[in-house]
């Protein structure tokens, strides 16, 4: 007991000792996501332009802001600096990004970019799909186990949305183009709409491959897991993505991957590719499943 009297003590005499001069506020409260500087260069009057009209906030640096939290015993500030950790999650994943960011050069060049991304992906996201926009140079996805990268368009955080491909997108022809928006949507859209379905109206779309047609997510398809079957007889239309694929077996695609590659033929309109199946094919039959869930969900995607 005494000992314990002793530490209250001690404690007691540090905090007194400390004049309110020394003290400096933590800000805790601040909120590192709002943008309050409209900037001086085209770049930055538009990004700030964006976050006025939609209250999504780009960056372009994983370092969104600092803040003096004192000085050390030799008298040097202490620096305290918020970044955007796009690869951590509440919950143990079995993949991660690795970005390359753009030089502050590359990043007076994307105005273009931005109008696009204004225009025809900003225009068609409900609201509050993320918290914020991180674009990058180049980003690739890996599983953790793994040191092959596989490049993609987005990348999704808990904290931000990773979009990369930034500065390809000026150069890329008119389809590539498109396809970059579609994938781009998909992926936003595929990730916003399995948080919300609280009425599980995906469910009947999610089960039908992984139990009527008895292939679940993310299983080994051929050596030595279930028996061999083409993916789009399982009703994917891919395999999954970072995962090693032969003319003898492969990975069932994720539950979100699965959502993704739907919701891609979905908001493309492809009439092309959806007229390859027949209309007994379990694609067709998924994707009436995925049709209805969008309607009963009330999101409404038009070009």
């Amino acid at each position: 007991m005494k000992r314990i009297f002793y530490i209250l003590g001690v404690i007691s005499i540090l905090f007194s000792s400390c004049s309110e001069d020394e003290l400096i506020p933590s800000n805790l409260d601040k909120d590192w996501y709002k943008l309050t500087d409209s900037g001086t260069t085209p770049v930055d009057q538009k990004i700030y332009n964006i976050y006025q009209e939609t209250a999504y906030p780009i960056f372009t640096n994983d370092t969104i802001g600092k803040e003096l939290r004192g000085q050390n015993p030799d008298g040097e500030d202490i620096w305290y600096y918020e970044t955007l950790n796009y690869n951590y999650f509440i919950q143990t994943v079995d993949y991660e990004a690795s970005i390359e960011a753009m030089s502050d050069e590359e990043r007076s060049t994307i105005l273009d970019y931005l109008n696009f991304f204004d225009d025809e992906i900003l225009s068609f996201l409900p609201e509050g799909v993320t918290r914020s926009f991180y674009f990058v140079k180049d980003l690739n996805y890996k599983m953790t186990n793994s040191s092959s990268l596989f490049p993609v368009n987005v990348y999704i955080g808990l904290s931000t949305t990773v979009v990369g491909n930034v500065l390809e997108y000026s150069s890329m022809t008119d389809e590539e183009k498109l396809d970059y928006k579609y994938d781009v949507l998909a992926i936003i859209l595929a990730n916003y709409i399995m948080l919300n379905d609280t009425n599980g109206y995906l469910d009947d779309f999610i089960s039908y491959s992984s139990e009527t047609l008895e292939a679940p997510y993310d299983i080994l398809v051929g050596s030595s897991g279930i028996d061999y079957d083409d993916y789009e007889d399982l009703g994917f239309l891919a395999p999954k993505t970072g995962r090693s694929a032969s003319s003898t077996s492969y990975y069932a695609p994720s539950k979100s991957q699965d959502i993704t590659d739907y919701f891609k033929m979905y908001i493309s309109n492809n009439k092309e590719i959806y007229s390859e199946f027949s209309n007994e094919s379990a694609i067709k039959f998924k994707f009436a499943l995925f049709t209805e869930a969008l309607e009963n969900f009330g999101l409404k995607i038009t070009e």
